[in-house]
């Protein structure tokens, strides 16, 4: 009998659970009847096991459903194309989105990101959704098949996979019939959701193993696939990808009601309140951490149990420092449990400290292999004390899904717990040897994949933290050096330039968790010569910083830091917080974009620039700066005599602002680029700054643009400007809102200018009325007298400017 692929969609999935119950399968004849049946059995098996979590194995009170979950997770998906379709973040439930369209929805998803990120709750889910009808995902298919891929054993076919993983084990002769007309003879709308490719064994991976032939579509070429894996797992030999999709954690809007939820289920709600104020002051923690649902649930027993709560998140406190909190807070539940007495957080009773020294054993290994679940006979004494183990909060125990292959393994909570106690184990076992080091980072790229692993190495001693840093030192002499001024230059891109990023913050971070002066002054002086970083005012990044420049800051002597978050109010906070002290030979360079400054904030910065004479760069665009504060940064001029840039547009600094800065330009004569485009400045400004440039020869780019300028103005400015040989881009457009006219004075000024601008090549007259004969003059002019060969101008505010002649040189925009 044919069956219809689409008729099992969504039908009479309200009564899941209710329906056939007592009817033995044996007693119906018809295929139909057999789908019907097996398509509710499976729903209910999905619905029954998968839908309620409890995160803490010791608490039974505490429980959450899938749905709770689902909802506090964002994706970042990818074209179809391989291109980053930008900054677009959804909830997951929007996973659907990608198979809403029957015929190009893409056959195959990948679903990437780190341990602990929430990648299988997101494919569990999936079947609750599918099981419930829920989402629409019984619309869009017949049937979902979920396989946790650890438990596929060499050799297995997909109806055995199945058979094993996906349904009860009753009435398996039938089942294995359904699922044989349904993979081979149906025309039925099938999804595999495949969790967890880095974890399928090694010989299930061949090219002739089940799993790869239908990745690859050498089976089951017509069904859907949906695959999660960790990152560079090396899925692609097997899986053309037509989406991506990136698991990023818990959205930071909804970090919150997370910890209410814990709180409320601990009838102690006040402490949600607390920890969420301490929160919002802490950037012990990375945002990649908060977003793991399993750290925040740990974060949150921490905060309750702990009698100190605030010291847990001060800013003084390293990562390192507290994982060892959780540590010691889940060694005391387990001694409080067990009734056992705990003198010292560092004195433990011996056979729980022989079970920490196995499982961080387990870990390391685990890590260098890219391991995450293990037998539990791995990772206990004889078997034993797994109680122990789960009441740590760093593994949960795996509930199997295979009848036929059950097995007893726990996992790692998320990566940077396995990291931690891997890290403990070499430094507790004292194996934190210059060889051991050598062999476990011989190369820069493998020192960026155990990152985390070093950070926490050099949390836990001096020692440690020395043999490290030497190791990392020798692999800057041998791979980075040559690299060093081109990357703060910004001359270096592509792989090599993140590589370098990459391996700084690395050592910057490794400093912060280190917490050694010794270190640094002996050490690490040679790779923190020259840094180039983009920051936010409170990270664990910008923290790392300040205590370099705190212990080491004479063995800095290039630093450009940048910020790029629109409407932070703490980035000048910091940058004047970092030069509470002298550097007097330190080349700095200090961008901020977008940045919330003012007044009031620039006076204090202005008086802390005193502190770094050899500031060679300022970006304040876009800083909310005003007159007050444009003559507070005037007066700071005479203090940083060796400024090259500096950039003031996009403020609301008016004439007295800019007047008050132009009397003071003649202190720094090394500046060659100076940009103050959209202010509120007007003729007078303009004419205060052009009896100036004199005391500017190595200007090479001056932008006064987007101003309000009168031709007036323009034509006194082009009257006295002085011999300017170095100056290769002038932009003297007017503002948009009051477009100023070029008459024939202004014109025959401008171009008289041109022999005392030899080396100009763009020239902005945007904005700027004018008639087709006065522009052909300008270019007329600027093809005898100078190197330009671009102008900028409004070509709606120039008559005839379509049948301008084409010079041979110059081309208008």
């Amino acid at each position: 009998m044919q069956v219809p692929g689409t008729q099992f969609a969504g039908r009479n999935q309200s009564s899941v659970g209710n329906t056939e119950r007592g009817r033995p399968m044996n007693s119906t004849h018809n295929l139909d009847g057999k789908l019907d049946i097996f398509r509710k059995r499976l729903s209910r098996c999905y619905t029954s096991t998968l839908n309620h979590i409890k995160p803490l194995a010791w608490s039974e009170k505490f429980s959450l459903d899938l749905s709770d979950i689902l909802l506090e997770f964002e994706g970042v998906p990818i074209t179809q194309g391989g291109e980053d379709e930008g900054e677009k973040r959804r909830s997951l439930s929007s996973i659907f989105e990608l198979y809403k369209k029957t015929q190009k929805s893409p056959r195959c998803v990948l679903v990437e990101s780190p341990l602990g990120s929430g990648k299988s709750t997101l494919l569990a889910s999936i079947a609750v959704n599918w099981g419930l009808s829920q989402r629409n995902w019984a619309e869009r298919f017949d049937y979902v098949f979920l396989i946790r891929l650890r438990e596929v054993e060499d050799g297995e076919s997909m109806e055995e996979i199945i058979l094993d993983q996906c349904l009860p084990s009753e009435d398996e002769d039938i089942h294995r019939e359904v699922i044989d007309h349904l993979l081979h003879k149906s025309k039925a709308r099938i999804l595999f959701v495949l969790d967890g490719y880095d974890e399928l064994h090694a010989g299930c991976k061949k090219k002739n193993g089940t799993i790869p032939k239908l990745l690859s579509g050498k089976i089951f070429k017509k069904t859907h696939i949906l695959v999660s894996s960790l990152p560079s797992s090396g899925i692609e030999e097997n899986l053309k990808v037509e989406q991506r999709v990136w698991v990023s954690g818990i959205a930071r809007e909804n970090v919150a009601p997370c910890i209410e939820r814990y709180f409320n289920a601990c009838s102690r709600p006040e402490l949600a309140l607390e920890l969420q104020s301490a929160l919002r002051d802490a950037y012990t923690i990375p945002e990649d951490l908060l977003k793991s649902p399993i750290f925040l649930v740990l974060l949150c027993l921490v905060w309750e149990e702990s009698l100190d709560a605030y010291r847990v998140l001060s800013n003084r406190m390293t990562l390192t420092g507290l994982y060892k909190e959780m540590l010691t807070s889940g060694v005391r539940r387990y001694c409080r449990w067990k009734h056992i007495d705990m003198l010292d957080d560092d004195d433990l009773p011996q056979n729980l400290s022989d079970c920490l020294k196995t499982l961080g054993q387990a870990a390391l290994e685990g890590v260098k292999t890219h391991r995450s679940h293990f037998d539990v006979s791995e990772v206990t004494p004889d078997g034993r004390d797994i109680d122990f183990l789960l009441r740590l909060g760093m593994v949960s125990r795996v509930p199997t899904a295979s009848k036929r292959h059950p097995r007893e393994q726990i996992t790692f909570n998320h990566k940077t717990m396995q990291e931690f106690l891997a890290a403990r184990y070499i430094a507790v076992s004292h194996s934190c040897s210059p060889t051991k080091i050598q062999e476990l980072i011989s190369t820069i790229d493998a020192s960026l994949e155990y990152k985390t692993l070093l950070q926490f190495l050099c949390g836990f001693n001096e020692q440690t933290a020395i043999v490290v840093f030497q190791q990392v030192c020798k692999l800057y002499s041998y791979f980075l050096k040559g690299y060093r001024d081109a990357y703060y230059e910004g001359t270096v891109v592509g792989e090599t330039a993140r590589t370098y990023s990459d391996y700084m913050i690395m050592c910057l971070l490794s400093l912060r968790e280190s917490q050694s002066r010794y270190i640094v002054a002996k050490v690490m002086s040679p790779v923190f010569h020259s840094i180039n970083l983009s920051l936010c005012a409170s990270c664990r990044l910008s923290a790392a910083l300040k205590y370099l420049l705190q212990v080491a800051g004479n063995d800095v002597r290039q630093l450009k830091i940048c910020f790029l978050n629109p409407g932070d109010d703490a980035a000048a906070n910091y940058v004047t917080s970092l030069l509470s002290r002298s550097f007097p030979r330190l080349q700095l360079d200090v961008r901020l974009f977008d940045c919330q400054v003012g007044a009031d904030r620039m006076g204090i910065l202005a008086v802390r620039l005193r502190s770094a004479p050899c500031l060679q760069t300022l970006y304040l665009e876009g800083t909310h700066l005003d007159d007050e504060a444009a003559e507070a940064l005037a007066h700071a001029l005479f203090y940083v005599p060796l400024l090259e840039e500096l950039e003031l547009s996009n403020n609301q600094i008016g004439d007295p602002g800019m007047t008050a800065i132009s009397k003071e330009i003649h202190n720094v004569p090394n500046l060659t680029f100076f940009g103050i485009n959209d202010n509120d400045i007007g003729d007078a400004s303009i004419v205060a700054m052009s009896t100036r440039l004199k005391h500017l020869p190595a200007l090479r780019e001056l932008r006064l643009g987007g101003n309000s300028l009168s031709a007036s103005g323009i034509r006194t400015f082009f009257a006295v400007i002085p011999n300017m040989r170095n100056l290769d881009t002038l932009d003297l457009s007017s503002s948009s809102k009051d477009p100023a006219r070029m008459d024939a004075k202004t014109v025959t000024s401008l171009v008289q200018a041109f022999p005392r601008l030899t080396a100009l090549v763009i020239l902005k007259l945007q904005n700027l009325a004018m008639k087709k004969a006065q522009l052909e003059k300008i270019m007329k002019a600027a093809e005898e007298h100078t190197k330009l060969h671009k102008i900028w101008c409004s070509k709606n505010l120039v008559a005839d400017v379509s049948k301008i002649r084409v010079q041979s040189r110059i081309t208008l925009n």
